[in-house]
């Protein structure tokens, strides 16, 4: 007989988002289901701090204007709330270029074990090794839980839950080039869409120039002061970026084109390789080595054995997603969603060092919304009878080559025709290629280029 585990709350996804929850979650049966990575583990955890009148301001006019200002506002009124948490659970800060960051040589990965040890003096709470296959709905097709593939046995276990929290990621997984982890691949999402859950502006999606695929370090994202101690390159050394965008990146002034320098690279990356050349001094070096949270990637390289660094641009953030309330709540009234993987706050493109914040914070008000929901709960929860299986996941790597081609850093229709009408010959459709065609649609009918969504005649 399949395994059954029954919660009150269930979260799904263990990076930042799903933490967050977890750890404001009063519940003493919450269950969390994490994949092997998470986006919060490669990123710095670089927050941007600055006046919320400022801020607001900021955020809609990169947006926009389409951003959801119920969104907005809930994330400015709990902006101080997320640095408390991080600070109460110990977490060391300090002043980062533009706000504060975990005082750590790996961000990321230190400032997530702290949450999870957190988490483990937390009563009543489990953690799951695995992946979510298939939501599961009842006769009057409420949903009521969920099918995991456990990674350590392989076995399929039936999660009930009262409430749960999707905190699953982005898109990332879905492209053939991604700053992030694969684990986050749409799959969640594809399973949203296949039960009815309301999304949004799921065709904007971020893209960031700088991944390292040199095969001499990790295959992680560069950014910060490093951009301005190199020039960038052809195969055959010749500098190819505009003025505007050489000396943008040069003075570290150049989120204002962020969209137009994606897509300058990309543009070369369709011709050849692109390459970062070393132009600091040694000192510079060492001392970035030491002090940036980037410097661990170069911790065993002297300047001179890395004069030379080849790049390439990478689908880097999810704008759109899941549609949710100002407490996180879907268009499913047991169903909850925070982070990356939920659409509405950003509107039309993402400023820098807002991604961790949105994460702790809609994380946060989607546990305690669901507190004060449990008060009046009955918590017992029966195994319901004539249940459903809803979504079938896979994506092959023909797709995901295609879906970097058509759904890339520059559209075009006759890419996006190709990769639609190739899906739409399929005899059957995964729930990822669902999402993938969905999404393809929404880009052919946008015609002109806006934030981060860049479009060629």
């Amino acid at each position: 007989m399949t395994k059954t585990i029954k919660t009150s709350a269930l979260i799904i996804g263990g990076g930042g988002a799903g933490l967050s929850a977890a750890l404001n979650l009063n519940s003493e049966d919450i269950v969390l289901i994490e994949r092997g990575g998470s986006n919060s583990v490669f990123s710095p955890w670089n927050m941007m701090i600055r006046p919320k009148e400022e801020l607001r301001e900021k955020i809609l006019q990169m947006g926009g204007n389409i951003n959801d200002s119920a969104l907005v506002d809930a994330f400015l009124w709990d902006y101080d709330k997320a640095i408390e948490d991080l600070q109460k659970a110990g977490i060391k800060l300090r002043e980062s270029n533009i706000g504060l960051i975990p005082d750590y040589s790996l961000p990321g990965t230190e400032t997530k074990k702290i949450l999870r040890n957190k988490l483990k003096e937390k009563k009543g709470g489990r953690s799951i090794k695995g992946s979510v296959e298939n939501f599961l709905t009842d006769k009057k097709d409420e949903v009521v839980g969920v099918v995991v593939r456990l990674f350590d046995s392989g076995q399929a276990v039936n999660v009930f839950f009262r409430y749960a929290i999707l905190a699953s990621g982005g898109l990332g997984g879905l492209f053939k080039f991604t700053t992030g982890s694969r684990d986050s691949d749409g799959s969640v999402l594809a399973l949203c869409r296949e039960i009815g859950l309301k999304t949004r502006d799921l065709e904007f999606f971020m893209f960031h120039p700088f991944l390292v695929v040199d095969k001499r370090f990790p295959r992680l994202l560069i950014s910060g002061d490093i951009l301005t101690a190199m020039e960038y390159e052809d195969e055959s050394g010749e500098q190819f970026l505009s003025a505007e965008v050489a000396d943008a990146l040069r003075n570290n002034k150049h989120h204002h084109i962020f969209p137009q320098m994606t897509e300058e690279f990309y543009l070369q990356s369709l011709k050849g390789k692109v390459y970062g050349r070393m132009v600091c001094s040694d000192d510079w070096f060492e001392r970035f080595k030491k002090e940036n949270e980037f410097g661990s990637i170069f911790q065993k390289f002297k300047k001179e054995e890395v004069e030379k660094i080849e790049l390439h641009p990478a689908f880097h953030f999810s704008i759109g997603g899941i549609t949710i309330n100002e407490n996180g709540q879907t268009s499913r009234s047991n169903l909850y969603a925070a982070g990356e993987v939920t659409g509405g706050l950003h509107g039309s493109n993402r400023i820098g060092g807002l991604a961790i914040l949105e994460a702790l914070i809609f994380g946060r008000r989607a546990a305690l919304d669901i507190n004060e929901k449990l008060k009046t709960t009955n918590r017992d929860i029966k195994t319901p009878v004539n249940m459903k299986k809803v979504g079938r996941l896979g994506l092959s790597r023909e797709v995901k080559a295609m879906a970097w081609e058509a759904l890339g850093p520059l559209k075009t229709d006759k890419k996006l025709q190709e990769l639609k009408e190739f899906l739409q010959s399929k005899k059957s459709l995964t729930s990822q290629e669902k999402l993938l065609k969905e999404i393809a649609e929404l880009c052919l009918a946008r015609k002109e280029s806006i934030g981060a969504f860049r479009k060629s005649k």
